[in-house]
């Protein structure tokens, strides 16, 4: 699984197979993916393979790891964008480990993203009316 590209259980199916990669099933939510690693670093520090063990709970993935590479990419990108803190520590008897921390300009990211989350939950609302609309006023359209 590509971290790019969260699985989604409501596969089109039937007459609407060639949409499977179509933004319309959910596909294109990776940036949510950045939000999840950030809350998993609200609650404490974190080696990336434990974050990436945790994001297989995260919603927009639906119980499925995601691409281990693309969260480390993702990661090296948000420290240096100064969002999260990285360390060395010393492996007991193996090789050094990252280690991961929120700074305080993810956690103001986090507080954004909260604002951000609250707009767009009232803009989809106002979609999934004036979608509701279309589908009632037209029953001819494919389902």
């Amino acid at each position: 699984m590509n971290a790019d590209q969260p699985h989604q259980s409501d596969e089109p199916a039937g007459p609407c197979a060639e949409l499977a990669a179509c933004s319309c099933t959910g596909r294109n939510l990776d940036r949510l993916l950045h939000l999840g690693i950030l809350l998993r670093l609200a609650h404490g520090e974190r080696h990336g393979y434990r974050i990436v063990a945790e994001l297989a709970d995260w919603p927009t993935l639906a119980g499925t790891a995601p691409d281990s590479a693309g969260v480390y990419r993702l990661l090296r990108r948000l420290d240096n964008d100064g969002l999260v803190r990285s360390d060395w520590e010393p492996g007991a008897g193996g090789p050094a480990r990252h280690r991961y921390a929120l700074s305080d300009r993810g956690r103001h990211c986090l507080r954004l993203w909260s604002t951000t989350l609250e707009r767009y939950a009232t803009q989809l609302a106002q979609v999934r009316s004036a979608l509701a609309g279309a589908l009632a006023d037209n029953p001819d359209a494919p389902a």
